[in-house]
């Protein structure tokens, strides 16, 4: 997967780098003659005009939440239609 080489302009660029990471850090690796199988739950967001800093972070903070309900080991975007506020 290649992800825009200028950084961050879309949704689609955070997801691809969080899924290259993901990828990355996916390979079993030996550790004093055990193997250990890391796991790895992102959740990715971007701003929208407006929000502050804890508003994205809440975004992101709900997107690992489902990522970790889905079982963990995945990247899950940020739905705002799959959170409820009040």
């Amino acid at each position: 997967m290649r992800c825009h080489p200028r950084g961050v302009h879309h949704l689609t660029d955070a997801e691809c780098i969080a899924s290259q990471i993901h990828e990355a850090t996916s390979a079993p690796l030996e550790f004093r003659g055990n193997t250990l199988n890391p796991r790895l739950s992102v959740g990715v967001t971007i701003a929208k005009a407006g929000q502050n800093v804890d508003d994205v972070l809440r975004d992101a903070d709900d997107a690992l939440y489902a990522a970790e309900a889905a079982g963990g080991d995945r990247v899950v975007v940020f739905d705002p239609d799959s959170v409820e506020r009040g």
